[in-house]
């Protein structure tokens, strides 16, 4: 379509040697079918490869015009990039998708920024994706549903990046980002960010193929220490919450009573009392919201029965 005025919508797309694959991404969003207007923001950070001419490839493709491209002469670093990118991106709303990711819904945009339209208290919205393990696929399903910051609190949230539409709370967020670009996970720090200020809103529709080259390497891991792994990043991730004191109606003994809660119920549930007895033993620090968590599970237990 022709481009009038503002974008409604700025698809974020940062890239580092990702040439084999960003054409599948950049014509994911160019194929969008939308009646607003879009700006597509691609930041290369410096990766000598044939970037640049996959974008020029484009050039004759009705929605060119979208595309803004800056091809770095040095290396930013990931968050440098971003930063960049971040900051060129001027619509109403920002969607992500990174340079070997790509959107396989036509109608992804519409029907997201439609539900964004209809309802101010909806923050950010994400969907259902494929996740692509080395040419393998897997449909990662969740359903539609509204997710409250007390309830990301309560139950946790993995949030697709390659599937999330975010309200421009970019100064903000730009602020919160800088104080810990050196932490893990941007998707986590983003929708929890996001859920400060509205619901995030989840719908089913599988919008967008993640690659995931590394999770061969996941994959060889022992349930034990996944489950490690996933405690150790989530206790980083809350003490950068309460560090920043952007809620101060939560702690860190809250969160990780809910998180301790969740694990081993899901252990419970799953008949794996030596991994309950594993968790006890291992996070010593925690003790204290490891075993309220234990009790507050068996007296649910009792008083269901």
């Amino acid at each position: 379509m022709e481009q009038t005025g503002q974008p409604l919508v700025s698809v974020s797309m940062i890239a580092y040697k990702h040439a084999d694959f960003i054409g599948e991404a950049i014509r994911g969003v160019l194929e969008q079918q939308v009646d607003f207007p879009v700006e597509l923001i691609i930041s290369d950070d410096c990766s000598g490869d044939p970037t640049a001419a996959v974008v020029e490839s484009f050039s004759t493709h009705k929605n060119f015009n979208w595309i803004k491209y800056f091809g770095h002469r040095s290396n930013l670093g990931m968050y440098g990039n971003l930063k960049f990118n971040l900051d060129h991106c001027k619509g109403k709303y920002i969607a992500f998708c990174e340079g070997d990711d790509y959107w396989i819904d036509p109608l992804k945009l519409k029907k997201q920024v439609g539900v964004l339209e209809c309802n101010s208290d909806v923050s950010l919205i994400f969907s259902s994706r494929k996740i692509d393990n080395e040419g393998v696929f897997e449909d990662n399903i969740i359903p539609e549903h509204r997710i409250s910051l007390s309830s990301f609190y309560v139950n946790g949230i993995t949030f697709p990046t390659q599937t999330m539409i975010m309200r421009n709370h970019l100064p903000g967020f730009m602020s919160f980002l800088e104080k810990n670009k050196k932490s893990f996970g941007f998707d986590k720090l983003m929708g929890y960010y996001c859920l400060l200020y509205g619901d995030a809103y989840a719908i089913s529709d599988v919008t967008a193929v993640y690659r995931h080259n590394g999770l061969g390497a996941w994959s060889r891991h022992s349930e034990e220490e996944k489950l490690r792994l996933h405690i150790s990043e989530s206790l980083k991730f809350y003490k950068i919450i309460c560090d920043n004191k952007v809620d101060p109606a939560i702690t860190e003994d809250k969160l990780k009573f809910n998180l301790f809660r969740r694990v081993i119920r899901n252990a419970l549930l799953a008949g794996n009392k030596d991994q309950v007895r594993e968790i006890l033993k291992v996070y010593k620090p925690a003790a204290k919201p490891v075993a309220a968590a234990y009790a507050d599970y068996y007296k649910n237990i009792i008083l269901r029965r």
